[in-house]
């Protein structure tokens, strides 16, 4: 008989640290990435050569949730100004017991949540919709093979 469910998804979200090796992702904690957009400047010399730190800006996400209650943790980061982690997963796969076992890359994303926005979609299976937006401090690429990161502080 042939499984027609899939353990393999494009793009996640994950309230956690996908830098932190000793970290297990279950399916369960995953949100659906719908769409995420930033901007890194950088002061720039005469010759084009960058100097000083990256100036922070806003990285804005989209989160697909079908009940509002999974999204909790998000508004306690709004009200409680800390800086929080959260991880992008790239083409997630995950094994029968339904934790992350292989990926082709990820975002680790430091900063305060400065805004969430919801939006609600009346279809057949209700959905909302979440719009968060971060000031970023930090951005921690990271690749499956070679895992080294690349940081933009």
């Amino acid at each position: 008989m042939v499984d027609n469910s899939t353990r393999h998804l494009k793009g996640i979200f994950v309230p956690e640290d996908i830098t932190d090796e000793c970290i297990s992702i279950a399916q369960s904690r995953c949100l659906t990435l719908q769409h995420y957009t930033y901007d890194c400047h950088r002061s720039r010399n005469e010759h084009g050569i960058p100097y000083g730190n990256t100036v922070a800006s806003v990285l804005r996400f989209t989160l697909r949730v079908s009940q509002p209650d999974e999204c909790d943790f998000l508004y306690r980061h709004l009200m409680q100004n800390r800086e929080v982690t959260y991880s992008f997963i790239f083409n997630a796969t995950f094994d029968e017991h339904q934790r992350l076992t292989l990926y082709d890359d990820a975002i680790a994303i430091k900063g305060f949540v400065v805004d969430v926005a919801e939006a609600f979609q009346s279809k057949t299976e209700e959905q909302m919709q979440l719009t968060v937006e971060v000031l970023l401090n930090r951005i921690t690429y990271v690749g499956k093979d070679s895992n080294k990161p690349l940081v933009i502080v």
